[in-house]
């Protein structure tokens, strides 16, 4: 380009996938409130990972949080994050649903 030439940028170019088609906006929110949602979903199981690691360096991973008893290996190997023995868990996601809730913890569900 010489001195003098203008370039404009058409504003919509930005609002639009890379084929050229218009954008569907409300495509656009759902995909990001999914995006929203798994970034949570990911922070709540990196939150899960760290608060098992401090439970190994402490000697308390692998036993319930209730009431001690151990968690059995399998269940450990399915879900590494698992803070409840197999009676709590299912006390727990009793309880919880006569509330009308959840316990908000993923790896809790059988």
């Amino acid at each position: 380009m010489s001195d003098g030439d203008e370039f404009e940028i058409d504003p919509r170019a930005f609002l639009a996938p890379a084929d050229g088609e218009p954008a569907d906006h409300e495509s656009a929110r759902s995909s990001s409130a999914e995006g929203i949602a798994s970034l949570e979903r990911m922070e709540r199981e990196l939150i899960d990972v760290e608060d098992a690691l401090v439970r190994l360096d402490e000697g308390r991973y692998g036993v319930c949080d209730a009431c001690g008893a151990e968690i059995l290996d399998a269940r450990l190997a399915e879900h590494p994050t698992e803070r409840r023995c197999e009676d709590h868990r299912t006390t727990d996601a009793s309880t919880d649903a006569a509330r009308g809730g959840s316990t908000g913890d993923s790896t809790s569900n059988p």
